[in-house]
């Protein structure tokens, strides 16, 4: 994940936490973000085409193996709101029992309780998955509903049931092997996989036999500042870019709209919906009453890591070829070398953006290509060249 990733507390929780936990620092950011964002409530929203997106997130945390501490990273966040708000952990911290959506829809039924916000935890995600796949059950159409736009309702008869402003926010666990083997492919189409920030885990960050030893000072100044941002954000309500976050928005709007095929490109098309809630929420967490280019350039290497983490986890079987075929085209380049645009053209504009850059991305990782930004006619382009071509003159 990008360093620009860690802005504001959430890095500094980040950097607090890390020498002292095998989490891996995506798994505490991502986390602790869902839940402060959970915490902070349902008053701030970005209005965008009509639609309000508040700075509730799902979020699923997807080791390699069942020893990549996914849960690690949650205990720590707990601690944090723990200080922070004893009586929200014990009141709207749930673990466990997403199994249907009218289930669901009672946790959060309107004259229930005051305080809409609910924090759900699901350390075995297989096993919500596995029960939307039972006949009948409503939980995938119920779970889309909420993060929409916080409303649910039962309709029977005798005994209707609705939910209407509601603050759901998700964090679920599960290893690679397990949700590709259980995921129904209708819940990567039908909207429900890609309202999830999906977060690739490849191991624990270190070894540490003894455990850590976090500084509880720190640590309650870092909730402190928590309590603050919740004060601010109940004053609040729609918050817009400022000029400068406005034009890098325009600029990454069109990428991350673009649509993509397949199944990746199904996991991906919210995109831009999870970058404006983040974007929101860091810059309440920065008691600012506009998005500003910090809050969304945080926000976007986020998304962007988690891009790229679906294209790992449900990447196709061809992916390894396709990924042998761009080293071959750069290989192939010579000392001119090939940019993303190059690379389009090489294969027809058959190959989305997000797969060339996933494929650069891998090759870059095994040492196999680097690559040189390059201005030409007054404009900045990255080139990559194969790991035996001499740089260019």
């Amino acid at each position: 994940m990008a360093p620009a990733a860690f802005y504001g507390i959430a890095g500094e929780f980040v950097r607090l936490v890390l020498p002292h936990t095998e989490a891996h620092p995506a798994a505490l950011l991502v986390s602790a973000l869902t839940a402060i964002g959970n915490f902070t409530g349902r008053d701030p929203y970005y209005l965008a085409d009509g639609s309000r997106h508040y700075v509730n997130e799902f979020v699923v945390i997807v080791g390699q193996t069942a020893k990549a501490r996914k849960g690690t990273s949650l205990k720590h966040v707990e601690n944090l709101l723990d200080l922070a708000d004893h009586e929200y952990v014990q009141s709207q911290w749930k673990n466990g029992g997403l199994s249907s959506g009218e289930g669901l829809i009672y946790a959060i039924r309107d004259g229930h309780s005051q305080d809409k916000r609910v924090l759900i935890v699901e350390g075995e995600f297989s096993r919500v998955l596995q029960n939307m796949q039972r006949q009948g059950n409503t939980l995938s159409g119920t779970l889309r509903d909420v993060y929409d736009n916080g409303r649910a309702g039962v309709m029977t008869k005798n005994h209707p049931v609705t939910a209407s402003d509601a603050h759901v926010s998700v964090v679920g666990h599960i290893t690679r092997e397990e949700v590709t083997r259980v995921m129904n492919r209708n819940e990567c189409w039908n909207g429900f996989g890609n309202r999830f920030l999906w977060i690739f885990v490849p191991s624990r960050s270190k070894s540490l036999p003894h455990g850590g030893n976090i500084p509880a000072n720190r640590l309650g100044r870092i909730a402190a500042r928590l309590r603050q941002a919740r004060l601010f954000s109940q004053n609040l309500q729609r918050i817009k870019f400022d000029d400068g976050a406005a034009k890098a928005w325009e600029e990454a709007y069109d990428e991350l709209s673009e649509g993509h095929g397949g199944l990746v490109g199904a996991l991906i098309s919210r995109s831009e919906a999870h970058a404006v809630r983040l974007a929101t929420l860091f810059a309440v967490l920065d008691l600012s009453h506009e998005i500003k280019v910090q809050h969304l350039q945080a926000a976007l290497a986020i998304v962007d890591y988690s891009n790229r983490s679906v294209a790992h986890i449900f990447g196709d079987q061809n992916s390894h070829s396709f990924t042998q075929q761009v080293l071959t085209a750069v290989r192939n380049a010579g000392t001119a070398g090939l940019t993303k645009t190059d690379l389009m053209r090489h294969f027809s504009n058959n190959k989305s953006s997000d797969d060339i850059r996933t494929a650069l991305d891998s090759l870059r990782k095994q040492g196999l290509i680097w690559s040189e930004a390059r201005r030409t006619e007054g404009r900045s382009s990255i080139r990559w060249f194969h790991k035996a071509a001499a740089a260019p003159e």
